[in-house]
């Protein structure tokens, strides 16, 4: 195809681009276009007019080791924290709210409880060594 445009001196374009093209033409309507309006995008007659995305909610970064926080459903938010513990290994810690204020809140508790309770474990495991 390459070759038959380079002899025809058109420009080098994809066959995909040209089905996309003609779909495009036989969704539009049979009407003539004034300059201004061919330089807008086809409008598909087939869709019905669709309503306008909501704004994405901001994605807040997390500093490492300050957990992670999800929305399940509607209704119910999970916080889980991935701690190291004393044998190396990682665990999946989770809390569950109904808001995200009540998931932070919970979350941050149990990652001052859990990272207390690895400390503990690591001074046992230590003194047992010595």
């Amino acid at each position: 195809m390459k070759v038959l445009l380079k002899r025809a001196e058109l420009p080098l374009i994809r066959f995909h681009d040209l089905r996309r093209t003609f779909a495009t033409h036989t969704q539009m309507p049979a009407v003539e276009r004034t300059p201004e309006e061919t330089a807008k995008p086809p409008v598909n007659a087939l869709c019905a007019p669709t309503e306008p995305h909501p704004e994405p909610i901001p994605r807040k970064i997390r500093k490492s080791g300050t957990g992670c926080v999800y929305q399940i459903n509607d209704h119910l938010w999970e916080g889980s924290f991935y701690p190291r513990l004393p044998n190396g290994k990682r665990k999946k810690f989770n809390i569950y709210a109904e808001t995200r204020e009540q998931c932070e809140a919970k979350l941050a508790e149990m990652i001052t409880e859990k990272k207390a309770e690895i400390k503990e474990e690591k001074a046992k495991l230590k003194e047992g060594a010595d």
